[in-house]
């Protein structure tokens, strides 16, 4: 890394080092630096990470709900002066080893990030980003903005005109979810006057009123080096990234940027807003309402920490004062809260399903538990325990697949954006403790009634549930559309058909070799024959279970996950055995009350939870595997509290009460609700995927089962029912999962730091009655099916079984997905995202998701075995190197921990993994063909599944056999056809 140049005083490039400042906290030091010519900054956390993360951020300040700022992230991408190609972008993805490679548009700024462990694709990914934001065609050519934005287009059904873009999908299927409508419209209303009273990321109604000249004013004005921020994080070599840097930076002097953000002025406000619901929802009791108050700075660490864990002990969990409250009042069924901030802070609380006439009595709930809990008292026990975990959390760090390098960067941004200290965010470790201190001084009582009692801050928003507002919104579009056209003149009519022509020539016409040869790339001789794989070792077999010791990174930190079979279930019971594991921490057990549970779990670890699984395996003579189900349980203490995770575990899983009826009654209500939620949206990718999974296979028919369409309706059923057969429930389910606890843990899972004496404890408190027969699951018949849930968008799948192939099955795949897939499903389509997926045991599934056009989709997918054979035909080295890297993502030591368990529950090795990569470097044409040959097949012998807006839902026509309502009973075709408005 050349430590000898840098040092404060130093010049490196045309970038001063202003400061260098160690940090204990995350082992490395921040180095801050100023790039002369135009007070562009740096700031460089050197760590001992051989994954390396770059970003540049603009400050970007939204005017109105247009959404320029995200339509800007992404059609920036879309070609640079460098660059000339149209997609430099999933030209990346084609051919790079990044561990990430996206971007994202925050309420203030824009960021693009790439991270990668391969010190020369690092710098061909800087140098693709650098010129794409400081150089993009898009500035010239407006066919990116109409893709990424909005366009006009005809409607192959109707003739008529539309509305589309893959900004505008996707903003369509954020407000599809009513809780996100809901804190949208409570930020509008509390920051009326800031930047942070509009939608950064564009309101679906407002995107239309952006024309390219105001897209092109708000890049000019924020997209400078002047306006600039750029992370670095981990062993960077330091002077070619600088170097690099320089080059772009060089041509600019300094400008005077008009970005500054003002602030909200506190004050009192509330409205009323109307939303629709699902085909077949009942609006009884349905209405939402959100509380959101103004509060800090973002300078503030102690308080912001103070606020994240007061949201946590209003409202946490049922238990919490708040939330039991309003629940046990029948106020509402759920009572979510939380704190987030930008320049300034907000705390959220929003109120789902408050029963018919009681918003006015929900608000004096509210107001009046605060008043009690501020003179009375919080729970400091309860506040003491969550401080633990969050202090747990803080000091783990563990973001999953996201390298942590992305997490650093958002923290520093959090300070370094308004003019603080990036270095600040991590130095919090000190907040922990006088935090806890101040909990025994009644600061948190002062604390609460600052922030929430006597602020004069605060907006409350009530959600009223429309049923008849789709289909208005829908005539209402229509109507719109036509009086659009019916306005136009010759002149406009001909420049709808010139602006129509230009888009498509952009999206067909293929890029020129010249331009394509211009972007940096990686040869297959560049990747290693092999890669990283998990690490992992069996121990000797122990009270029956077979135990795995795992090899991570985890530091002072010992993870543990049991794995209890669920063989033998049917699938009502399976179902009822993933609500079981929900509630598993959220009820009394025989030793105490769950008050005192929480804490304990809170205090003593910092992860825990149980869940459901499903793996499957490979099979013999070219048929599909077996599957196998589980019931997980994870928990991770600091090593000097690792004493602590066995008794608790075993507390928990044994000794719950599940006869507590009220409880369970809210807790289920609540789960039934979030599966209904969560069908809107992005979220409908995982009820098509798993729908359309669950014939293929048993592990799909077994995921389905546990978390599909299947779950929810048993979920509904037991909910709808309860008050009559509660009882009953209860007992059923805790007998379920009585007898699941006492089969025993058959895989025991620990990280490589765990002691002997832990896994022997692990073991004989759950030990293991032996290996008893799994019977084959039953598969679900095939099916082409629509599930109609809310908002105007929907996600579309096919799936079936196409044979194991090799490892050039994945290639294949990846040439599809970021080829015929993008372009057809998400550049041509107007959809957020498109894709195939080949399974490790010979199943294909092809998805899209907020996708405006699902009808189409499904034909595109047809088409996918020409499409490869095409692409077989030309150089597919990028999409080897692609592949490659898409199997092996970052992993945080929890993610190692899970890779590992995958690896054993399927019955595969590290060296099958070895073996894959082999045969994925080695990818043929012939090879691919057959794997077109294959996918041929899939066209008449695939199940489909599509989820979403009702209209999506009835486009698709004679794709689909059955549809039915999210929210009510099974439809007959023809019927709801004959709803149509």
């Amino acid at each position: 890394m050349m430590k000898e140049l840098i040092y404060a005083g130093a010049s490196i490039a045309g970038w001063n080092v202003q400061t260098i400042e160690r940090l204990p906290e995350v082992q490395g030091s921040l180095v801050r630096m100023e790039y002369e010519k135009n007070g562009a900054e740096l700031a460089w956390l050197d760590r001992d990470d051989e994954n390396m993360t770059f970003a540049i951020a603009f400050k970007t300040v939204p005017e109105d709900d247009t959404g320029v700022a995200h339509i800007l992230e992404h059609s920036v991408l879309c070609g640079s002066e460098k660059y000339p190609v149209k997609e430099p972008f999933v030209d990346l993805l084609k051919g790079s080893f990044a561990t990430f490679l996206n971007a994202w548009t925050a309420p203030d700024h824009t960021a693009y990030p790439v991270c990668s462990r391969n010190k020369t694709d690092f710098l061909n990914l800087i140098d693709v980003y650098l010129d794409a934001v400081l150089h993009p065609s898009s500035m010239k050519n407006p066919a990116a903005f109409r893709q990424e934005g909005w366009h006009y287009e005809r409607d192959g059904t109707t003739g008529g005109l539309k509305r589309t873009g893959v900004v505008y999908s996707e903003m369509k299927g954020a407000f599809a979810n009513p809780l996100h409508l809901a804190a949208t419209e409570a930020e509008r209303l509390l920051f009326a006057g800031s930047a942070y009273g509009y939608v950064s990321g564009g309101d679906p109604d407002s995107i239309p009123d952006l024309t390219f000249a105001k897209y092109r004013d708000f890049y000019e004005r924020h997209y400078h080096p002047s306006n600039a921020k750029i992370f670095l994080d981990g062993k960077v070599d330091i002077k070619p990234v600088l170097e690099k840097i320089d080059a772009y930076f060089r041509g600019y002097g300094r400008k005077k940027m008009d970005v500054a953000i003002s602030p909200a002025i506190p004050r009192r406000a509330e409205k009323t807003v109307p939303y629709a619901l699902a085909a077949g929802e009942s609006a009884e009791g349905k209405a939402i309402l959100a509380e959101a108050w103004l509060w800090g700075g973002y300078d503030d660490t102690e308080t912001r920490e103070a606020m994240s864990v007061l949201c946590q002990a209003l409202a946490g969990s049922n238990e919490e004062p708040l939330a039991a409250a309003l629940i046990k009042k029948g106020i509402c069924e759920n009572a979510m809260m939380w704190s987030q901030f930008c320049l300034q802070g907000c705390a959220m609380l929003v109120l789902q399903n408050v029963a018919d006439g009681k918003i006015a009595e929900a608000q004096e709930t509210v107001a009046s538990v605060m008043r009690a809990l501020a003179s009375n008292g919080l729970d400091r026990a309860r506040l003491k325990a969550i401080l633990s975990r969050d202090e747990f959390e803080y000091r783990e760090r563990d973001f999953g697949k996201d390298p942590r390098g992305l997490a650093y960067f958002s923290a520093a941004m959090d300070r370094w954006l308004y003019g603080g200290d990036p270095a600040d965010a991590f130095k919090s470790a000190g907040v922990f403790e006088s935090l806890r201190k101040k909990i025994d001084e009644g600061w948190f009582e002062e604390f609460l009634r600052k922030a929430f009692i006597d602020n004069a801050g605060r907006a409350s928003v009530t959600l009223m549930p429309d049923s008849g507002l789709a289909a208005r919104r829908e005539k209402e579009e229509r109507e719109s559309l036509a009086a659009v056209e019916a306005e136009w003149s010759d002149a406009d009519r001909e420049s709808f058909a010139r602006d129509s022509a230009e888009l498509k020539a952009f999206q067909e016409n293929p890029d020129p070799p010249e331009a394509a040869a211009k972007l940096p790339k990686l040869k297959i001789s560049d990747i290693p024959e092999e890669g990283p794989a998990p690490q992992y070792e069996k121990m000797a077999s122990n009270r029956g279970a077979e135990t795995y010791r795992v090899k991570t990174g985890a530091s002072g930190i010992v993870y543990v996950s049991l794995f209890f079979p669920l063989d033998g279930l049917d699938r009502d019971q399976l179902a009822e055995a993933s609500f079981g594991a929900d509630l598993y921490g959220e009820l009394d057990t025989r030793d105490r009350p769950v008050a005192e549970l929480k804490n304990a779990i809170d205090a003593e670890l910092g992860r825990f939870s149980v869940s459901t699984g499903a793996y499957g395996s490979k099979g013999g003579d070219g048929r599909p595997g077996r599957g196998r189900a589980y019931l997980v349980a994870r928990a991770a203490a600091l090593e000097s509290r690792a004493d602590g995770i066995v008794p608790l575990l075993k507390e928990i899983l044994r000794r719950s009460v599940f006869e507590d009826a009220e409880k369970v009654s809210d807790l289920l209500t609540q789960q039934r609700r979030a599966l209904e939620f969560s069908t809107g949206g992005m979220g409908a990718k995982r009820f098509a995927t798993l729908r359309a999974l669950s014939s293929v296979s048993e592990s799909g028919a077994l995921m389905e089962s546990l978390g599909g369409i299947h779950a929810l309706r048993r979920y509904q059923a037991l909910d709808d029912a309860f008050e009559k057969d509660g009882e009953k429930t209860c007992a059923r389910i805790g007998a379920l999962m009585s007898s699941i606890i006492a089969r025993g843990a058959k895989y025991i899972f620990v990280s490589s730091n765990s002691a002997d004496a832990l896994i022997a404890e692990a073991a004989v408190a759950f030990e293991y009655a032996g290996n008893t027969p799994c019977s084959p699951f039953p598969v679900y018949p095939k099916a082409r099916e629509g599930f109609i849930g809310t908002g105007e968008v929907a996600s579309a799948s096919k799936a079936a079984f196409a044979g194991y192939g090799s490892g050039a099955d994945f290639v294949g795949a990846r040439i599809l997905t970021l080829d015929w897939l993008w372009r057809e499903i998400r550049v041509r389509g107007g959809a957020y995202g498109g894709s195939l997926a080949k399974g490790p045991f010979g199943s294909v599934q092809y998805l899209s998701w907020n996708d405006p056009s699902a009808a189409r989709s499904l034909d595109v997918y047809d088409k996918s075995g020409d499409a490869l054979r095409v692409a077989a035909e030309k150089d597919f080295s990028n999409y080897v190197i692609s592949a490659v890297a898409s199997t092996e993502p970052y992993l945080s030591p929890s993610a190692e921990i899970e890779a590992a368990e995958n690896l054993v529950l399927t019955g595969r090795t590290s060296a099958d993994v070895q073996n894959i990569r082999r045969e994925m470097l080695g990818t043929t044409r012939e090879q691919l063909l057959g794997f077109a040959a294959r996918l041929d097949g899939v066209s008449s012998n695939a199940s489909v599944c599509v989820v979403g807006g009702k209209s999506q839902v009835e486009s698709c026509g004679n794709s689909i056999d059955k549809v039915e309502n999210i929210y009510g009973t099974a439809a007959d075709k023809d019927e709801m056809q004959d709803d149509k408005p």
